[in-house]
């Protein structure tokens, strides 16, 4: 499946701040974000203009809970309660949106609007998963 066939449509847009935790030390980041969602209300996507480029973001209600799918250095699924965060070295619109399909598998449930509303969140949230995941990471080094 690809974006074409799946219909793909924006929404909307956002512009904003990020606001990173890296260890006690506040980083903050802007962003402007498009916002699109599937013609079948099961994925939703946001596109974030950062500092270093386009990054992509998509989520989708599972039996299982949340899966946000953005790019990271390595390929990576960590589960976080009701959340699951996958990570891929793609970087392509494409190539995120196809991992994301892979992670969620058939258990993709369709939430139109609740998807759009918390996918306007996303760019937050996706750097809060992050954020947990390095401090799940840290705290298995110790």
């Amino acid at each position: 499946m690809t974006w074409a066939s799946r219909d793909f449509h924006q929404f909307g847009n956002a512009g904003g701040i990020l606001r990173i935790d890296m260890m006690g030390e506040e980083m903050e980041l802007p962003y402007r974000a498009q916002f699109y969602i599937d013609s079948f209300g099961e994925i939703a996507a946001a596109a974030a203009q950062m500092p270093d480029g386009e990054k992509w973001l998509f989520l989708s209600r599972t039996e299982d809970g949340d899966v946000y799918t953005q790019s990271a250095n390595r390929d990576g699924d960590v589960d976080l309660g009701k959340a699951r965060l996958v990570t891929t070295v793609k970087t392509d619109r494409d190539g995120v949106l196809m991992s994301h399909i892979i992670a969620c598998g058939t258990g993709i449930k369709a939430d139109k609007e609740g998807l759009k509303k918390d996918i306007t969140r996303g760019p937050q949230k996706a750097a809060d998963l992050a954020m947990k995941v390095m401090k799940k990471m840290m705290a298995g080094v110790r």
